[in-house]
């Protein structure tokens, strides 16, 4: 609900700043840490599709 307007790049940006705070992120290398955040892009993005469609409301809190 608060991430609206945001994009796939905010969240590879929002992974560098995770790096500098977190010491088990900043093990990561920059492929890693793209990688995590496409992965967390598709989940929000599936996410986001299931609640437009009302697939499974029951086991989802949109």
């Amino acid at each position: 609900m608060d991430g609206q307007g945001k994009r796939t790049a905010d969240l590879n940006k929002y992974c560098r700043v995770l790096a500098k705070k977190y010491p088990w992120a900043k093990t990561l290398n920059s492929l890693a840490r793209q990688a995590m955040a496409e992965r967390a892009w598709s989940a929000i993005s599936r996410f986001d599709n299931n609640c437009k469609q009302k697939v499974g409301l029951s086991d989802l809190v949109c």
